[in-house]
């Protein structure tokens, strides 16, 4: 008798860590910044800004970026990851 409960505690033990498996798998983080000129580094007096917003699910990965109000015509864009005023790598 002893035996069989061990094993039936076993096998419900086994088949909750499988259900809750995935739930911890699909967590969300989600990050953003407002892009200012004063947060450059070193930090430039314009009326250009932008939005970037990232979500990551998993091992899957999206983001937008917006911006408004540029000098001059976009040709390329990249983000650095690094705390306010400091320069990080991109």
């Amino acid at each position: 008798m002893k035996t069989r409960n061990i094993g039936i505690w076993a096998i419900a033990a086994l088949a909750a860590s499988l259900l809750t498996a995935p739930a911890a798998h699909s967590q969300r983080e989600r990050f953003s910044a407002n892009l200012v000129g004063a947060n450059e580094v070193p930090s430039i007096n314009t009326a250009g800004s932008g939005e970037f917003r990232m979500q990551i699910v998993g091992s899957d990965i999206s983001f937008s970026l917006s911006f408004s109000d540029l000098s001059s015509a976009v040709t390329l864009a990249h983000v650095y990851f690094a705390s306010t005023k400091v320069a990080g790598g991109v």
